[in-house]
């Protein structure tokens, strides 16, 4: 999991869970997993992309489930 870009992008995990929307909510952190486990990852954790790069791969994901 990401610090900064990661654990942000999970608070709307949070609030999709709250609405009744489980189901996305998880997909949403599954994405943000993968995108980690795939060596995309800020340098505090020891990646090399920025929060922008990491950002980007999160919703480029995202958008190919759509």
């Amino acid at each position: 999991m990401m610090p900064d870009d990661g654990l942000q992008i999970w608070t709307a995990k949070m609030m999709l869970d709250h609405f009744g929307e489980e189901e996305m909510g998880n997909v949403l952190l599954k994405t943000i997993e993968d995108v980690a486990a795939d060596g995309v990852k800020t340098p505090d954790i020891g990646g090399k992309a920025t929060t922008r790069e990491v950002t980007e791969e999160i919703c480029r994901r995202l958008k190919q489930l759509a």
